[in-house]
């Protein structure tokens, strides 16, 4: 799905101009790549949110602003999206220009399903690997890469090598690399109780009389 997101071209910079903006409901950004020269702009910081909220970072988007009299259009990516360390609020974000018939390479995040297919055979699933480099057309750019589980037996791993991807999209990871795999669960020992120690015997004493 290819998305689209209104920018203005940003003429005021520096530090106090840019949190002015962002009280009045803007991110700045930077625009680059391509060969083309870097620019600065703004986009609606609502609009923003609801788009990454819904489809994520890892998207082909449409930027839309004037230049001048005349209406242009970006294909961009989301390079880097820089956030507030308390409140995580969108700060600033570089965009970079792709074009539609080159390959990118990203990072797609790894969704694991069929958890509830497999057999009840008390397996740790663990995930080694979150997201996995790709390399695709902008326009080819998955939501996430599925890893099918339901037939993974105890003790046996997926690896980059076994999954299945739409055409046209290259895992850049190494083949080997493991992706999933299904623990055996750690069985905690109990230590047996000790033995009550024994009253030590007094040898040659005397009974105390009561």
């Amino acid at each position: 799905m290819e998305l689209s997101l209104v920018a203005d071209l940003r003429q005021d910079l520096g530090k106090q101009k840019s949190t002015k903006l962002r009280r009045n409901g803007q991110i700045p950004g930077v625009l680059y790549g391509e060969g083309k020269p870097v620019e600065h702009i703004l986009v609606n910081a609502h609009e923003f949110n609801r788009m990454i909220l819904k489809h994520g970072l890892g998207k082909l988007i449409t930027l839309d602003f004037q230049k001048g009299k005349k209406a242009a259009k970006e294909h961009v990516l989301i390079k880097e999206c820089q956030r507030h360390s308390m409140s995580g609020s969108v700060l600033h974000v570089d965009f970079f220009r792709v074009a539609r018939d080159h390959t990118v390479a990203l990072k797609v995040a790894v969704h694991i399903h069929g958890e509830d297919k497999r057999a009840r055979d008390g397996a740790i699933l663990e995930v080694l690997i979150h997201e996995l480099e790709i390399s695709c057309l902008p326009g080819n750019i998955p939501d996430s890469i599925p890893v099918d589980v339901s037939k993974l037996p105890l003790g046996a791993g997926i690896h980059v090598k076994d999954l299945a991807v739409p055409e046209g999209i290259k895992i850049l990871n190494p083949q080997e690399e493991v992706v999933v795999i299904a623990s055996a669960p750690t069985v905690a020992t109990e230590a047996a109780p000790a033995e009550e120690a024994a009253e030590p015997e007094v040898v040659g004493g005397k009974k105390s009389e009561e």
